[in-house]
């Protein structure tokens, strides 16, 4: 067997504390969100959520047409932003 190095599984329970408090962070970030288009934007892009996953709880059956909007949305914030 491979010996872990001394530290290790607090490194990464650490990290792992650090994504959980990052999450809810951002959940209290969309609450307040008015605008659905930056509450979707902000759960994928900052969030790390499947923007398939997103669009299927918001009732979308093809992800794809979705995830083309959020692409569009991601150009024009780079372009005009």
């Amino acid at each position: 067997m491979v010996k872990r190095k001394d530290g290790q599984e607090e490194i990464r329970w650490q990290q792992h504390a650090a994504h959980r408090e990052r999450l809810k962070q951002l959940k209290d970030i969309v609450a307040k969100e008015t605008d659905p288009r930056i509450q979707i934007w902000i759960r994928v892009k900052w969030g790390g959520e499947r923007a398939v996953d997103v669009g299927r709880e918001l009732g979308y059956r093809d992800g794809t047409g979705f995830c083309r909007s959020l692409s569009g949305w991601n150009t024009r914030t780079q372009i005009h932003g």
